[in-house]
């Protein structure tokens, strides 16, 4: 659902950090009833935190690659 997106060089994961923040902020607004949604957001977030991770892994890589 993301689409297609563009990053800098060596950027990282700041685009999947933003992506995550806004899934927390979503699961944040939930009432209480809705437990499982919340979780699910939650879990989508977490997804983005590791997407972030290996975004930032992958930028050190080319870095020290390509410098």
């Amino acid at each position: 659902m993301r689409g297609v997106y563009t990053k800098a060089m060596y950027e990282g994961g700041k685009q999947e950090r933003e992506l995550a923040q806004q899934y927390r902020d979503w699961a944040a607004r939930q009432p209480g009833a809705h437990v499982r949604t919340r979780a699910l957001l939650n879990a989508i977030a977490n997804d983005w935190e590791r997407e972030a991770k290996q975004a930032d892994d992958a930028a050190k890589r080319d870095k020290l690659r390509f410098d």
